[in-house]
């Protein structure tokens, strides 16, 4: 059964003591992580469905395709993704647009959607949208973590919260987190960000972990890696929500070359964690 929760403030049953815990419930009981591999949940108008969530991964990386930072495919999916945050129910929705790429004018974005709460405080969910390379569909890096937060988008709007939540879809993040940097930059309303949740590949199997190297200059603070531990093994392993095991790494600080879209969030002071079921190259 999946639990129907999106503002995790109003969870009846958990210890919560932070709103960075609330947040993190409500995204775990919503099910997130869903595998190619796995029987997939029915269609639902109120909780996570994994048919709703491929359906999207298939858009993106069949239909649409490869989508390096620039191309016309990364604008179709950039206007996909903000089709669909309309269609769920965000009050705002828009394309911010930036030129930015190691000296060359290209043209990217990030799609946002605004799903307003009781108040102003605001909680970022996001999954970068572009894939890697012209052959690259990036059906998992990283077309499952923007399926999931469209998905997220759908189920959060049906229901009433607290905070105010924003949907990122990405652009650029292959190229050096250029849209996550261009949103911590000019977002008007950054000051009220009071957490960041990125979702970069949730395609996967395996045991929940935390990355304990510090890779870059920023990572996630030990309070918000903890309260993630905490939630996952303390609160939800009683609610009969076994398939959360199919994230493999929470991420403190990010891994690889480049990290992800968390990190300038990171970099402006606000508390921020990555979700992947992945650390390597798909």
């Amino acid at each position: 059964m999946i639990l129907a929760y999106p503002d995790a403030l109003h969870l009846p049953t958990l210890r919560m003591k932070s709103p960075a815990r609330c947040a993190l419930a409500a995204l775990l009981l919503l099910g997130v992580p869903f595998s190619a591999g796995s029987a997939a949940t029915p269609v639902s108008e109120t909780g996570f469905s994994t048919e709703r969530a491929m359906a999207h991964v298939r858009m993106l990386a069949d239909t649409i395709g490869p989508r390096p930072m620039g191309s016309p495919s990364e604008q179709r999916a950039l206007e996909y993704a903000l089709q669909r945050l309309h269609e769920f129910g965000c009050q705002d929705t828009f394309l911010m647009r930036f030129n930015e790429a190691a000296g060359v004018n290209t043209r990217s974005g990030i799609a946002v959607g605004v799903l307003k709460g009781e108040t102003n405080r605001i909680i970022v969910i996001g999954g970068h949208i572009d894939s890697s390379g012209p052959e690259i569909p990036g059906a998992n890096d990283d077309a499952s973590g923007s399926a999931c937060v469209l998905e997220i988008a759908r189920v959060l709007a049906r229901q009433p919260h607290y905070s105010t939540y924003v949907f990122c879809l990405w652009g650029g993040e292959e190229e050096g987190l250029r849209g996550s940097q261009y949103f911590v930059d000019h977002y008007p309303s950054i000051d009220s960000v009071r957490l960041m949740l990125q979702i970069d590949m949730a395609d996967g199997a395996g045991m929940l972990e935390v990355d304990p190297d510090a890779s870059y200059q920023v990572s996630a603070p030990r309070w918000l890696v903890e309260a993630a531990y905490d939630v996952f093994y303390h609160e939800l392993r009683y609610s009969g929500l076994r398939y959360m095991t199919q994230f493999s790494t929470l991420n403190a600080s990010g891994t690889g070359s480049t990290g992800s879209d968390h990190q300038p969030f990171l970099q402006r002071g606000i508390p921020a964690i990555d979700f992947t079921s992945d650390i390597a190259f798909p």
